[in-house]
C-alpha cells in the first residue's frame, strides 16, 4: 500500500483515513455481533483491544513502509539531479566543457569537483 501511494505521489494521510474508516465500521460490526451474542463487557472489552492493536500495529507498518518508500524515491530523484548538475560536454579527445548552470552552493561544488574528474576520465 505505501509503495502503491509513494508511486503515484499520495500522502500519507490517505491510507490513515482509509484505516481508521475500517476500524469504525469493523469496530460496529464486532459491537454488533457482541450485542447478538451477548458478550459479557470483559470479553467485548479483549476482542476490540485486541483488534485495536492489530489496526495499530497495521498503521505503523505501513508508516514505516511508506516514510522508507518516500526516502529511497527521494533520494533517487536526488541522484539524477545531481547527474545532470554535472554535464560533461566531449569537445575532442581529452577536451570536454563543463556548463554551469545556476547557483553553486557548497554541496552542488563538492558533488562537481568529485563527479567532473571521473566524467573527464571517460571523455579520454
Amino acid at each position: 500500500m505505501a509503495d502503491l501511494l509513494v508511486n503515484h505521489g499520495l500522502a500519507l494521510n490517505l491510507a490513515l483515513e482509509e484505516i481508521s474508516y475500517y476500524r469504525d465500521v469493523i469496530g460496529e460490526m464486532i459491537k454488533e455481533e457482541a450485542k447478538n451474542n451477548d458478550f459479557s463487557l470483559d470479553a467485548f472489552y479483549q476482542i476490540i483491544s485486541h483488534f485495536n492493536t492489530i489496526v495499530d500495529h497495521a498503521i505503523q507498518f505501513v508508516s514505516k513502509s511508506y516514510i522508507k518508500d518516500y526516502t529511497e524515491k527521494t533520494n533517487c530523484a536526488q541522484y539524477a539531479i545531481d547527474e545532470l548538475s554535472v554535464p560533461v560536454i566531449r569537445l575532442t579527445e581529452g577536451i570536454g566543457i563543463l556548463p554551469l548552470i545556476g547557483d553553486l552552493d557548497t554541496k552542488r561544488a563538492k558533488y562537481l569537483m568529485k563527479n567532473a574528474l571521473k566524467k573527464e576520465a571517460n571523455i579520454n
